[in-house]
């Protein structure tokens, strides 16, 4: 028992270095274009694929109603499973077009960005999610465990690729990813 508690926590701090060694940039570079989207009136829309929508739901309730401090709302969405619509696109096998039908209600914008959490399957539905993201001009951010070509033809405009075979490390990775994205955005947006 303790070795396996040992080797999860040493995977759990190397990819946690690896994150600062490897994306601190690209977190910067995402930290930013949120800032610059809340500031032109975008919104933030987030979806995951499998257990990954309900940390994208867990994220965006942070920009929603906060992380560190009170202040204004920050206009998050996070696509999930509408089961009415998921029923009526399975019966006429068009079930990967889910989030692509949820996207195209909310009139995305240039000034819209939106973040998948890609875990280790291959997903339709974030695919066209996010060809239907670029082709409508909104930034698109990508958080994956595992090759970026496992789970998407055409490149999000950023990518942090997380090297881990753990769904419960990447999980912890998204996690720590969504709230320190957060944490950037409140001390920029309200100089905390």
């Amino acid at each position: 028992m303790s070795e396996k508690i040992e080797q999860a926590l040493t995977e759990a701090v190397q990819l946690n270095q690896t994150l600062i060694d490897n994306h601190s940039q690209n977190l910067s570079q995402i930290s930013e274009q949120l800032v610059e989207c809340f500031d032109a009136g975008g919104r933030l829309i987030l979806a995951g694929a499998g257990p990954m929508t309900a940390l994208a739901q867990f994220i965006a309730q942070h920009f929603v109603f906060r992380l560190s401090l009170d202040r204004p709302l920050l206009p998050a969405i996070a696509l999930g499973p509408d089961l009415s619509l998921l029923n009526a696109l399975v019966r006429q096998g068009e079930q990967s077009q889910a989030y692509v039908r949820q996207l195209q209600t909310l009139n995305l914008t240039e000034d819209d960005v939106v973040l998948v959490l890609a875990d280790n399957g291959y997903d339709d539905g974030l695919k066209g999610l996010l060809l239907f993201a670029q082709e409508q001009g909104a930034r698109t951010v990508a958080l994956l465990q595992g090759e970026v070509e496992d789970h998407f033809p055409v490149l999000p405009d950023l990518v942090l690729q997380v090297e881990t075979e753990s769904p419960a490390r990447f999980s912890e990775i998204a996690l720590l990813f969504g709230n320190l994205l957060c944490e950037l955005v409140e001390a920029e947006l309200f100089g905390i």
